[in-house]
């Protein structure tokens, strides 16, 4: 009998060792694994800030334009009012790859909606940018991306001018 509750007595005693290494060996798996996970590779390309380079008055009256980053910093919307002819803005906003592998800029997408009855065909407003598509920006890389609104009067349209403008960029990986 006393043989027999020795042996329960070292069965119990192996099976809670084990028990207890399997835990620990789950535990470090675990770690592990949450370390690969955060190691996959991914880009994520956003706008960081916007600022306002220049503003060039062609009247009495200095244009403005409000900026926001929307979208988890996916997007950017303006809303301007533009004076009168020659009135200009020009502005600096940083963009970033804040991922763990290269990303390519393939494409800017841009909306400019008037409230004046206008639309872009025949508003005195020309919207220029400089050329960042096809730019590869490594991880932590970060590039500047100029825009520059300016009202022409080629049209002889002389009333202020009130707009949204909003800027989105399409990017992807290298290897796509």
């Amino acid at each position: 009998m006393k043989k027999m509750l020795k042996l329960r007595n070292s069965i119990i005693a192996v099976l809670c060792f084990a028990v207890i290494c399997m835990a620990i060996g789950f535990s470090f798996l675990s770690a592990k694994l949450e370390s690969v996970e955060q190691n996959k590779p991914y880009f994520n390309v956003s706008f960081e800030k916007v600022s306002k380079e220049t503003a060039v008055k062609g009247g009495n009256i200095s244009p403005k334009c409000e900026s926001s980053i929307n979208n988890s910093s996916q997007e950017i919307n303006m809303k301007c009012s533009l004076y009168a002819p020659h009135d200009e803005l020009s502005y600096f906003i940083v963009i970033k790859n804040i991922g763990n592998i290269p990303a390519n800029i393939i494409g800017i997408k841009e909306n400019t909606e008037f409230s004046n009855n206008l639309n872009i065909k025949n508003a005195p407003i020309k919207i220029t940018h400089s050329d960042i598509v096809g730019k590869t920006l490594k991880p932590d890389e970060e590039t500047i991306f100029k825009v520059y609104i300016k009202y022409s009067n080629e049209l002889n349209v002389l009333e202020k001018i009130n707009f949204e403008y909003n800027l989105a960029l399409l990017t992807a990986s290298p290897n796509d």
